[in-house]
């Protein structure tokens, strides 16, 4: 594959990046922006795809590892949403500067998509927005991360220990700043900053061309799709793609019709 990897820095952190190179005419250059935790892990394989496919198209693309993720140096405890929005930039400046390209696209999945979002109206030089079934309401998102590790502590602690959301949060006050979640990891602050995340509502929409992709088993508009769909004013540019919600799933799913479906809306609308 056409790629070079590479480590750059973002604050005093050195983030692992993998830039996917176009072989003939150069359309653009996009960053991609990696969903959370184990929706991080389980969706790695599609985002490289959907990188070398980019590429493929014209595209310099440009996967990379949040900090205390991946390669990435750091401890996951230091990963927050403002720190994944200060990755992000660093992210957009070095395929910049390795591509020549002045102005850049965002892709997100789940999380990232909902980084991308909030990022993209603060800056004047991206290009396009593009999301797959972004994170809408990040408590709904919180409490759902919450419940998994409550059934994960189900299946390993003794009948009768106090456990739920309630626990975790006084636990985590106690024992300082840090919160078991699903797994992880997670700064109480970076909690704080989670569970404020909200789309459409929570800020300035981008105003320039944006995709919107539900990725989900029924072609169906789900409610807060439609909702964001509505706000940002994307009518035919929100589509709906039957496909599994491979981000929860176990095990390699096939995304490329996802991903060559998202490619061609892209260069039917000439986000460039």
């Amino acid at each position: 594959m056409n790629f070079d990897p590479f480590y750059f820095p973002s604050g005093s952190h050195q983030l692992y990046g993998a830039l996917h190179k176009p072989n003939g005419k150069v359309r653009g250059a996009a960053v991609l922006c990696a969903p959370f935790a184990e929706e991080q892990k389980t969706t790695y394989r599609a985002c490289a795809q959907l990188a070398a496919a980019l590429a493929k198209a014209g595209w310099f693309a440009l996967q990379f590892d949040y900090r205390g993720t991946g390669d990435s140096s750091g401890a996951f405890s230091e990963f927050s949403p403002s720190a994944a929005a200060e990755d992000i930039r660093a992210a957009i400046d070095q395929v910049r500067e390795r591509s020549g390209v002045g102005r850049v696209g965002l892709f997100g999945l789940r999380l990232g998509a909902s980084f991308a979002a909030q990022l993209a109206e603060s800056r004047d030089d991206i290009a396009w927005l593009a999301m797959w079934q972004p994170v809408t309401d990040g408590e709904e998102f919180f409490k759902l991360n919450v419940k998994r590790q409550m059934v994960r502590q189900m299946l390993i602690r003794a009948a009768g220990e106090k456990t739920g959301a309630e626990a975790q949060e006084a636990k985590a006050t106690e024992q300082g700043d840090v919160i078991d979640l699903d797994g992880y990891p997670f700064a109480r602050t970076a909690c704080d900053e989670l569970r404020h995340i909200a789309l459409p509502t929570g800020h300035t929409p981008f105003n320039g061309p944006t995709l919107l992709v539900q990725v989900s088993t029924s072609d169906r508009r789900e409610r807060a799709m439609q909702a964001l769909a509505n706000a940002w004013r994307l009518d035919d540019n929100f589509r709906v793609h039957v496909a599994e919600p491979f981000w929860n799933r176990i095990g390699l799913i096939d995304c490329s019709n996802l991903i060559d479906f998202t490619v061609e809306c892209l260069r039917k609308q000439r986000f460039v």
